[in-house]
């Protein structure tokens, strides 16, 4: 995923706190929206300007 080991473990002993993990750069850098989007899943955003924008 392109993570340094040591930054996954950082992140992975986070606890709970789930808000704070995703604010995280490594996260953020492993699970981009390109990669969502490879595995099927929609932006929110793409879906909006599908769905409700177009008038």
């Amino acid at each position: 995923l392109g993570v340094p080991r040591w930054a996954a473990h950082k992140v992975a002993n986070t606890g709970n706190r789930y808000a704070h993990m995703c604010h995280n750069g490594w996260i953020q850098k492993a699970i981009s929206t390109k990669r969502l989007t490879s595995f099927g899943l929609v932006s929110m955003l793409d879906y909006y300007t599908e769905r409700c924008v177009t008038c």
